[in-house]
């Protein structure tokens, strides 16, 4: 009765061992993949960073050849919300 008791304690001892490795290959295999996605983010972040400033340049660009940054363009930026001939909010 021992001798049973002690093999199938082994066995699943082994079983366990097993079930512990497959876990760890899996942790693994799921901290690359993470990483994985991480550098990607990371990339696409740099990459959207990168375009955004492009952009922000040919708006200016645009913006100057338009002449819509000059200061009486700036100034007159607002003027929609004081016109006379608008309608108020509610009427």
């Amino acid at each position: 009765m021992w001798f049973v008791s002690r093999r199938r304690h082994e066995q699943e001892l082994a079983a366990a061992q097993n079930e512990i490795a497959a876990l760890r290959r899996r942790v693994l295999a799921t901290e690359e993949r993470h990483d994985e996605v991480v550098r990607a983010h990371n990339k696409l972040a740099e990459d959207y960073e990168a375009e955004k400033r492009r952009a922000d340049r040919l708006q200016e660009r645009l913006d100057s050849a338009f002449g819509l940054n000059t200061p009486a363009v700036r100034a007159g930026r607002h003027w929609q919300a004081t016109r006379s001939d608008r309608k108020k909010a509610g009427s």
